[in-house]
């Protein structure tokens, strides 16, 4: 059984779907909400991919796990970063 902190409240779906909408909100209108959203989000999430993609080719060419993930992951932060960015513009 699921305990629960004093003075809770249970949030129903539309409920829950506000209070995450305004905790972004509230994220990005922080100190660093310009590199959530915006030019510099997609600049910073194009040179993510940028760096990237060399990356996996050569742990691709050296034969290196470790290189293909970096560099993976590296393209997967960019993508959806840029994915991130794309769909809060339609809010």
């Amino acid at each position: 059984m699921a305990r629960t902190q004093p003075g809770a409240e249970q949030i129903e779906w539309n409920g829950w779907r506000a209070a995450v909408r305004a905790e972004l909100e509230a994220v990005e209108g922080a100190g660093g909400g310009s590199w959530l959203r915006g030019r510099r989000a997609r600049v910073l999430a194009t040179g993510q991919l940028a760096a990237g993609l060399p990356l996996t080719v050569w742990g691709v060419r050296r034969h290196s796990a470790g290189w293909i993930v970096a560099g993976t992951l590296l393209m997967l932060h960019g993508a959806l970063g840029l994915a991130y960015d794309r769909l809060r513009a339609f809010d």
